[in-house]
Order: structure tokens, then C-alpha cells, then sequence
């Protein structure tokens, strides 16, 4: 009895020993079964080989390890079964999640009741980003559709060539069967400029007056209409195959600080989206500026076309003025006439009257002093058409002179330029690369002496203030190396430090007359 008493206190304190692990989670001991019928043994054994099961089910779990299968062990294992039910909550979670980084939003997780706010959030996260996606395309769409209108109104388009475009753009972009595209005057009078799979009618005008039809009252209140439900009657879509009406139509005012510019109606067998009700609304009042721009080029056109014919009409009056003048001289040469004849009669009446005589000699007097300022006059003019034909000659001198010296100076520097590419090409391979650095220096130098030359022989252009410059883009890096190439060998040759700045601010090219530019920064 002492013997079982003191093997059962042994037994039962082992048992305590592990239990009390156990209850603070170390669950890795284990208490020594007595024999096959060690119930108590068998119990804490199988307890504690539970608990650690659970708890490594539970480590991969906070690990994001789902893939483990937690069952309970049976129908009181309340521990099993919340293990199980978080399992596949996280599971349910993490399809979503991966459904949501692939854009599929149609995955939601499976709420298990009131308190389960994990699922209600990640719920919410699902329709807000969905909301915030086709938000995201609703937006890229219309700012699209924004940018290729703007691109196809940009240019130097006349008003019909861009009625044109944009009808056509809106109609294709927005999906849109059928469209018109009306222009209005100052009175808001609408008249068809272009349109889209468009069939006009006997019964229908191109003209529609403001409140006339959904285009003509959306031009009087300025603002879009939209209806369904078009009656058959109204307007049709026609193809190869058929004709039928819109479901929908619109008519979108073209307004610009409070002035009516043209209407767009554009026809569907859809509805309109919202989208393009938004787009509709952006474009609006950038189709009419472009319509005032158009407008405002016919009108700067004919401005300029009025100047021209008023011009020709002011040279027309000049070559009159100058015949008025030509007549004008005969008369004067009429008039010298008469008084030639003046003059005999009053030397023939100067015997029988003394008081004439004194007139007489009074306009004789006048008539000296106006020759004496016409024989001023003729000299003046004689000593300028002389000083005009030796400046004439000299021009003549000049120019032959200089033709000729450049002919000169072009015989020396074709053999210098001949000299010089036999130095560079190095055939004989006996010149060091300093050597022929030199030689292409040589060369460069005299091809744009050749320059300056052709320059000096178009000397008449210059005189005329007719110069032609070749604009082109040119390195900055390439006017350092032909400044330094030009100067550096020379600099070195006296006690001179020869140095080329460039501010870092410069760019990296600029547009200029290259030669023109070398020969400012070489003088």
C-alpha cells in the first residue's frame, strides 16, 4: 500500500509538473506513461500534443500561411472551430486581395455578422476603388477625346474645314450615329456648315431661327437639350442596309462670353453616357473660340485684301497726279510763251506810254529774276546728274575692281587650298598629327577666305541691304573649337594666354548664320 501510495504521489506530481507547463504554454513535455492503461498520462499526453498542434497551426497563420487545414476535434473543440472559421475568413480575404491587384471588383468578402468589421472595410475598400477606377476612366476618356478635338482644330483651318472635324471626331469619339454642325450670325440665326451620315430632306431647312426645334431653343437658352425617344419622323440613320432613328438626341449650344457661335445635335441608338455629357460641356466654348478665331482670319484676309486694292487704287491716283503734273509743265511752258509775247507788245507801247514803260521795266525786272533762279535750277540739276554718273562710274570702277582683285585672290588660294588638303590627306604618311591638325587649320581658314571673297564679289547686295542669311541650329561647342583652331596656333606664336570662355548657363545650340556669327566674334 506505501509502495502504490508513494508511486501514485510521483505519478500525480508529474502530472501536476506538466500541467502547470502546459497552463503556461509549454506544451513540448510530456508526463511517462505507466502502462497502456494510464488514463491520466494518456489525457495531459494527448492535451498537450493538441495544444501544440493548434498553436503551430496558429504561428503559420500570423505568418500569412493559410494552407492549414484546422478541424475540430470534435463538437465542444470551441478552439478548433474559431481556428477553422478565422482560416477561412483570411482565405476569403486574401482572394479578394488578389482579385483587387489584378482589377477584378467583383470578388467581395462573405460578412460572418455585425461585429465582423475586417470584412465590412475590406468591402468598403473594394467599392471605393472601384468608384476611384471609373472615375479614372471616365476622366482619361474625356480628357482624350479633349485633346484630339484640340489637336484637329489646331492650324490655319477656315470655318467649313473645322466644322468639319469636329463634327466628325465628336460623332466617331462619342459613339454617336448621326450629327450636324450649325454656325450662327449676330441675330443667332443657325445655317448647316457640315455634317456626319447626315440625309437631308425636302421638308427640312439648312436654316433654323433661335427657339425654332431642340437646336433652336438650345441656342435660346444657351444651354444643351437632351431627349429620347426621338420620334421616327424626325431625323434618320441611314446605311447600305436600311434607316431607323436615334433613340437619343442632344444639341449642345457653342456659347463664348455670352455670344452664340454655332450648335452641334448629334444622334444615337444609345444613350449617352455621362461622360460624354461631361465632354460635351468641356469642349463647348473651346469650339466657339476656335470659330471666332476662324472667322477673324476671313476677315483679317479680306482686311488685307481691301489694303492691297486700295493700294493699286492709290498707285492708279499717283500715275494721274504725275500726268496732272506733266499737263501742268506744258501749261507753264504756255504760259513762258505768253510772256515772250508780253514782252514785244510792251516794247512796241513803250514809245506812246511812259507809266507802262515803268511797269514794264517793274516786270522785266521780275522776269530776269525768275530766269536767274531757273538758270539756278537748271545748273543744280546738271551738277547733279553729273555727280550721279561719276558716282555711277565709280560704282562701275568699283565693282570691276573688286571682281577682279578677288579673281586674284582666288588663284593663290585655290593652290593654298589644294596645298593644304594634299597636308591633311597625309598621303605619304610623314606628317605628325600636330602637322596636320595644322594643315585642316590651314584648309578652314582658307575656305572661308573664300567665303569673305564670294561675299566681296556680292558687294551690290550689301550696298542694297539684301544680304541673305542661312539660319540653321549651331553647337555652341562648334564655334569654341573653330575660334580656338583660328587663334590658339597664333596666340602661341607671342606672349600672349589665349583663352576661350563659355558660361555652363549657355545652351547647348542656338539658331544663327554660322559664317555670319564667326566672322563677328573673328573681327
Amino acid at each position: 500500500l506505501g509502495k502504490a501510495l508513494f508511486l501514485m504521489t510521483q505519478s500525480l506530481r508529474e502530472a501536476t509538473a506538466v500541467t502547470e507547463a502546459i497552463a503556461i504554454g509549454d506544451t513540448s513535455q510530456k508526463v511517462n506513461q505507466k502502462g497502456n492503461n494510464d488514463l491520466l498520462a494518456i489525457a495531459i499526453n494527448s492535451m498537450a500534443g493538441n495544444l501544440k498542434e493548434i498553436s503551430r497551426q496558429a504561428n503559420d497563420i500570423a505568418q500569412g500561411d493559410y494552407r492549414a487545414e484546422v478541424k475540430p476535434r470534435s463538437d465542444k473543440d470551441e478552439l478548433g472551430k474559431a481556428l477553422f472559421l478565422m482560416t477561412q475568413s483570411l482565405r476569403d480575404i486574401g482572394k479578394v486581395a488578389e482579385a483587387l491587384s489584378q482589377n477584378d471588383f467583383s470578388k467581395k468578402v462573405r460578412v460572418k455578422g455585425e461585429r465582423d468589421l475586417l470584412a465590412n472595410s475590406i468591402n468598403t475598400m473594394v467599392d471605393n476603388i472601384r468608384s476611384m477606377t471609373e472615375e479614372s476612366k471616365q476622366e482619361d476618356w474625356i480628357k482624350t477625346g479633349h485633346a484630339q478635338l484640340a489637336d484637329m482644330m489646331r492650324g490655319e483651318l477656315n470655318v467649313e474645314g473645322l466644322s468639319d472635324n469636329v463634327i466628325t471626331h465628336l460623332a466617331k469619339y462619342t459613339n454617336s450615329q448621326v450629327g450636324v454642325f450649325y454656325l450662327a450670325d449676330d441675330a443667332r440665326n443657325l445655317t448647316l456648315s457640315s455634317s456626319y451620315a447626315y440625309k437631308r430632306r425636302k421638308n427640312l431647312s439648312d436654316n433654323i431661327a433661335p427657339g425654332e426645334g431642340i437646336v433652336g431653343q438650345a441656342v435660346k437658352e444657351k444651354q444643351a437639350i437632351s431627349i429620347s425617344n426621338v420620334p421616327n419622323d424626325y431625323i434618320s440613320i441611314n446605311s447600305g442596309l436600311g434607316e431607323a432613328a436615334p433613340n437619343n438626341i442632344i444639341a449642345l449650344p457653342l456659347v463664348v462670353e455670352g455670344s452664340v457661335k454655332g450648335a452641334i445635335e448629334l444622334g444615337s441608338f444609345g444613350e449617352f453616357s455621362k461622360e460624354a455629357f461631361e465632354l460635351f460641356d468641356r469642349v463647348s466654348e473651346n469650339i466657339a473660340v476656335a470659330i471666332n478665331s476662324a472667322r477673324d482670319r476671313v476677315k483679317m484676309q479680306d482686311l488685307l485684301e481691301e489694303a492691297q486694292r486700295s493700294a493699286e487704287e492709290l498707285q492708279a491716283q499717283q500715275e494721274e497726279l504725275r500726268a496732272s503734273n506733266e499737263e501742268l509743265e506744258e501749261q507753264t511752258e504756255t504760259i513762258k510763251q505768253s510772256e515772250a509775247e508780253l514782252k514785244t507788245q510792251q516794247e512796241q507801247l513803250q514809245a506812246s506810254n511812259e507809266e507802262l514803260e515803268e511797269k514794264t521795266q517793274y516786270l522785266e525786272k521780275q522776269k530776269v529774276e525768275i530766269l536767274a533762279k531757273n538758270n539756278s535750277i537748271e545748273k543744280s540739276k546738271s551738277m547733279l546728274e553729273e555727280k550721279a554718273k561719276d558716282l555711277e562710274m565709280s560704282s562701275k570702277y568699283k565693282s570691276e575692281f573688286l571682281a577682279n582683285m578677288s579673281h586674284e585672290l582666288r588663284t593663290p588660294l585655290n593652290s593654298l587650298l589644294i596645298l593644304a588638303k594634299m597636308l591633311m590627306d597625309n598621303k605619304e604618311k610623314n606628317l605628325t598629327e600636330r602637322q596636320i591638325d595644322s594643315a585642316k587649320i590651314i584648309y578652314n581658314g582658307g575656305n572661308d577666305l573664300l567665303a569673305l571673297i564670294n561675299d566681296i564679289l556680292d558687294l551690290s547686295k550689301v550696298e542694297a541691304g539684301q544680304m541673305n542669311l542661312q539660319i540653321d541650329d549651331v553647337p555652341l561647342s562648334y564655334i569654341e573649337t573653330d575660334v580656338r583652331s583660328k587663334f590658339e596656333v597664333l596666340a602661341s606664336e607671342h606672349s600672349f594666354e589665349f583663352k576661350v570662355l563659355m558660361d555652363p548657363d549657355l545652351p547647348a545650340s542656338f539658331e544663327t548664320d554660322r559664317q555670319r556669327t564667326l566672322q563677328i566674334i573673328k573681327n
